[in-house]
């Protein structure tokens, strides 16, 4: 997606924040923010942000059915 659409997604998911539940997080992250650092500005960095991206997901595996349970109720 480009910026402006990532943008509006994230606008319109935290107009239903109220039915969220907390989540406990990982005990770690494969990959962090701070690791995408030494690449700033670089072209490497779209594909860190992506990898981060998709090891956070991951790192986020234990709520997995939760979140798409949700998405799908805020679809409907």
């Amino acid at each position: 997606m480009r910026a402006e659409e990532t943008n509006e997604v994230m606008l319109g998911l935290s107009k239903c924040k109220q039915s969220l539940v907390y989540l406990n997080p990982p005990e770690s992250f494969s990959l962090t923010l701070s690791d995408l650092k030494a690449v700033t500005g670089s072209s490497e960095h779209s594909n860190r942000v992506k990898l981060w991206a998709k090891s956070t997901w991951e790192d986020w595996a234990e709520h997995h059915s939760y979140i798409h349970n949700w998405l799908s109720q805020q679809n409907s």
